[in-house]
């Protein structure tokens, strides 16, 4: 992994020194309408 990757364990490039925070959402959005995915929830810890 690059050192920009870091701490993340993603080979995603990081776009915050492109786009505004606000362009990212939208991108993140039109993504999911495009796609038809919805984003993953948010998973539950199983109780021990």
């Amino acid at each position: 992994m690059p050192e920009e990757g870091a701490p993340w364990d993603t080979a995603m490039p990081a776009w915050e020194k492109f786009l505004k925070e606000d362009e990212i959402w939208d991108v993140i959005l039109f993504l999911y309408d495009f796609t038809g995915q919805r984003p993953r929830a948010r998973e539950e810890v199983a109780a021990e």
